[in-house]
């Protein structure tokens, strides 16, 4: 009964070997398979979604560190941080076909062109609020603060996202006409001085994406095939002031 038993486990065990041995094999075939230039693009496709996300969440740590009943301000030195790296990576401009309506959907001629940001200004203005809170409240941010200011400005290697900034009058609307890839994530990004009414929509069968009343939102979504043999398909941007004031923006698209 032993000898027997020994011989199903020692059985049992081979069958297991040669049903590993294949997915092993296919693994390390693989493994050979990844060049270094497949790695490097992968990288890449890494740090363009890294930067959508980490500019929001600088604009997010903002809000919070300049909340007027809780200011925080080691949440400003860390947008600032964030900040001042970012200001190194030149981003593309949004090519789209962009219209203008007034509050009664009357189509205007043009649309102001906002000027991007600037992320290192914004960053050295951060730092001075974060002094000034840190005193009225007795912190010592000094070294942080200085920790910030004293990093290499060293230069980020980022191939997208492509983003477009402009002004958008009191009652305005804005609709951006683009083409995107089918069955290709598409990580959209939105920031704005003031909340403001944006909906994302594919445009040839009117399937929403997002839509909301918003400062400061991202969102991915990957549309379905289009009807063309590049596999374009239509998404249409609408940003609405509901205010009477005017307002800047600034659309991320990776």
């Amino acid at each position: 009964m032993r000898t027997l038993r020994w011989t199903l486990l020692l059985a049992a065990a081979g069958l297991c070997l040669t049903a590993l041995l294949p997915a092993v094999s296919e693994a390390q075939k693989g493994n050979k398979k990844k060049s270094p230039e497949a790695s490097e693009e992968k990288q890449t496709d890494e740090a363009k979604d890294r930067y959508i996300t980490d500019v929001m969440v600088a604009y997010r740590l903002i809000e919070i560190g300049r909340d007027k009943d809780k200011p925080a301000p080691e949440a400003l030195i860390t947008a600032a941080g964030i900040l001042k790296r970012l200001s190194k990576v030149s981003l593309a401009q949004l090519e789209s076909k962009v219209t203008v309506e007034d509050d009664k959907g009357k189509e205007q001629k043009g649309a102001e062109e906002g000027k991007a940001p600037d992320l290192d200004a914004e960053a050295k203005d951060l730092l001075d609020d974060a002094r000034i809170l840190g005193a009225k409240q007795k912190l010592n941010l000094d070294p942080l603060i200085k920790a910030v200011e004293e990093r290499a400005n060293t230069r980020t290697v980022v191939g997208g996202p492509r983003q477009i900034s402009r002004g958008i009058g009191g009652g305005q609307t804005h609709v951006h006409h683009l083409q995107v890839i089918g069955h290709q994530p598409m990580r959209f990004a939105f920031h704005s001085s003031i909340p403001l009414r944006v909906t994302v929509v594919r445009s040839d069968n009117d399937n929403p994406y997002a839509a909301g009343v918003i400062a400061n939102a991202q969102t991915v979504f990957t549309p379905g095939g289009g009807n063309n043999p590049a596999n374009h398909v239509p998404v249409t941007i609408r940003i609405h002031n509901l205010s009477g004031q005017s307002a800047n923006y600034q659309v991320f698209v990776n």
